[in-house]
């Protein structure tokens, strides 16, 4: 999926993240790094407005596109702390809750 498109990203993030370990799951890292290099906008909203499975794996395709991405706390006060690469300091992002997610 190089270059994927807006549309194509959110897709992606909406597919169920594989087991770690696996070759499902090493495929999964490959195909998120495949994204492009303009994937990162689209993941970060998804991060923020997507539902809890979105957002998780939001938060690890970040980590495929050299972001440090880390969940804090447990819903519905769960915040992420992310830090951009090449940055010094973090950004904390809290999620909107959709009403499965409460």
């Amino acid at each position: 999926m190089p270059n994927a498109s807006p549309e194509e990203i959110r897709n992606f993030l909406k597919l169920p993240v594989p087991p770690g370990r696996t070759p499902a799951w090493e495929k999964w890292l490959a195909d998120s790094r495949a994204l492009g290099t303009e994937a990162a906008s689209v993941i970060l909203d998804v991060l923020e407005n997507g539902d809890a499975s979105e957002q998780y794996a939001a938060l690890l395709a970040l980590r495929t596109h050299g972001f440090e991405a880390w969940a804090q706390g447990d819903r519905p006060n769960e915040t992420y702390r992310i830090r951009y690469p090449g940055t010094e300091g973090f950004k904390i992002i809290t999620p909107r809750l959709t009403q499965p997610d409460l």
